[in-house]
């Protein structure tokens, strides 16, 4: 899942990894609208990158969850996308940054948008701190074509495993904590 530009960065690097060395299917799209693809359609490939459209995005949990090698950029390419979400939210929302950080002292994930010269270090600051950077398997890049050689010399099955391995865990901490919540709040 990626932008219009993204896929044209993507056919120019498939063009340079050596055929048969590395299948790289691109969602479809038209212009600047990339559709995607199904949940379905991804659980038939061996592995699976997410540029994602904002910082928010969930799309990255539930891939996680199907324990498939998963590629993802790293923290500065996340906070240059960083603008591109927000820039609707801080109109929505003008100085909410001042708001959550009247005093300056902790860096607010809401930067202000008004001098992206400024607020790059904040957004820096909170792509490195981005969780799915630090998940067991989770692999970055810095570069499309960085990512296409890392992808012809990745062991896959190992990538696979440890991710299965977190999956475990999370369900064996999160499930009983949620349906302990729950229950809490149906008996009040």
């Amino acid at each position: 899942m990626m932008s219009h530009s993204c896929r044209g960065l993507f056919r120019e690097g498939q063009r340079m990894v050596p055929r048969g060395t590395l299948q790289v299917r691109l969602p479809p799209g038209d212009q600047d609208v990339v559709h995607g693809f199904t949940f379905e359609e991804v659980s038939h490939f061996r592995a699976t990158v997410l540029i994602p459209w904002n910082i928010a995005v969930t799309t990255f949990y539930e891939l996680y969850a199907m324990n498939m090698p998963l590629f993802v950029p790293d923290a500065l390419w996340l906070a240059r996308l960083w603008p591109k979400q927000m820039t609707s939210y801080g109109r929505s929302h003008p100085n909410l940054h001042q708001r959550f950080r009247p005093n300056n002292e902790h860096p607010t994930p809401y930067p202000s948008l008004d001098s992206l010269e400024d607020d790059f270090q904040t957004m820096l600051y909170w792509a490195r701190r981005y969780a799915f950077l630090e998940m067991p398997g989770v692999q970055s890049f810095t570069s499309i074509p960085q990512l296409l050689l890392k992808m012809t010399d990745v062991d896959f099955q190992s990538i696979s495993e440890k991710m299965t391995e977190e999956t475990h865990k999370a369900s064996q901490e999160v499930i009983p904590f949620w349906a302990a919540l729950i229950n809490e709040l149906v008996a009040k």
